[in-house]
């Protein structure tokens, strides 16, 4: 599992060619994405997520992970995992490529007051 930080800093200037999209995720919503996260770190013997060393960025890190990659769930169909269990209406069922991931958020209405 790639990991990469990028605190308040992203909501005042984006990352260079980033397309940002601001989503709402209710707090129960924001638990449920937390347990579905947790279920792709392979925890230490206490408990901790195990490293499997630093990422190729800046903040970034690579976790250890019982789950593998695979030519059709990419990280892209994870990502429409990932915000279908925040409970937003989101359909991962033949997601491979970004483009696909953007038009799907395209789709859901952006908090208000936030960047598009």
């Amino acid at each position: 599992v790639f990991v990469q930080g990028v605190g308040q800093r992203l909501a005042r200037e984006p990352l260079s060619g980033s397309d940002v999209r601001w989503l709402c995720v209710s707090p129960s919503g924001i638990r449920r994405l937390d347990t579905f996260l947790a279920g792709y770190f392979r925890k230490g013997p206490h408990g901790g997520f195990i490293s499997a060393g630093r990422g190729l960025l800046s903040r970034s890190e690579f976790f250890a992970s019982p789950r593998t990659y695979a030519a059709f769930h990419t990280c892209n169909t994870w990502t429409t995992e990932a915000l279908y269990a925040a409970g937003l209406p989101i359909d991962s069922r033949g997601i491979v490529f970004a483009t696909q991931v953007m038009a799907e958020i395209r789709s859901l209405p952006a908090c208000g007051g936030q960047p598009r």
